[in-house]
């Protein structure tokens, strides 16, 4: 899609690049030291570059043909410039990790469930999959920073996400918030809040407080 018609996640939420740095490279940890990882969605190259880093073999696709130039320019290697099923589809045991980052929450349910179906035929046996996607019981969240993207589609609960990986034949083996999508708080804060707790309730502490962002791992 034209940039035009979307919001970087850099330019839409002011987001730098250490930071994003921070937050995807304890994802590495999931995938085969080496192996073949295919980045879905891959913006402007920043997980290939943390992936060729650590000496993987880094993939890279994404549907913004500049974003896909600007990436494979970053990396030295070919990005695919693609619709990620379209892609994804006849691939058989080809990679042994897939990253996807802030991608499903742009699909209706047919198409997550289609991406994580063929992603599951794209991975080698043992080969994982990584979906990280806006926390939709987060307030921040929710009442506005989702909706300023608009071709988001719609929000993916952590527990729907289980039961579609689970009905593709992952085995889930983590699933959480991001600690490091949560704003910082000082010491003051933190007194502040547990305060606040006792009047307003967990739940309701909960929704102010959660981290921005939830990722799922499912191992084939």
């Amino acid at each position: 899609m034209p940039r035009s018609d979307r919001f970087d996640n850099i330019e839409a939420f002011g987001t730098p690049e250490a930071a994003l740095r921070r937050i995807q490279e304890k994802y590495l940890r999931f995938f085969a030291p080496g192996g073949a990882v295919l980045d879905l969605g891959c913006g402007l190259g920043l997980f290939l570059e943390l992936l060729q880093s650590h000496g993987f073999q880094p993939y890279g696709l994404d549907l913004d043909p500049d974003h896909a130039g600007r990436a494979g320019t970053r990396v030295g290697c070919d990005v695919a410039c693609a619709n990620a099923l379209q892609y994804l589809a006849g691939k058989s045991g080809v990679f042994d990790g897939i990253f996807a980052s802030h991608v499903i929450e742009h699909m209706c349910p047919g198409e997550a469930e289609q991406l994580i179906a063929l992603s599951h035929a794209a991975l080698k046996p043992g080969g994982a999959l990584v979906l990280i996607t806006p926390n939709c019981i987060a307030r921040q969240v929710m009442t506005e920073a989702f909706w300023l993207d608009t071709t988001h589609v719609r929000p993916f609960p952590l527990a729907l996400l289980r039961k579609m990986m689970e009905r593709s034949g992952f085995d889930v083996i983590a699933a959480g918030e991001d600690p490091d999508t949560r704003g910082r708080q000082s010491p003051v804060d933190a007194l502040v809040r547990r305060v606040r707790r006792l009047f307003i309730g967990r739940s309701l502490d909960q929704f102010e407080h959660a981290a921005g962002a939830v990722y799922i791992v499912g191992r084939k």
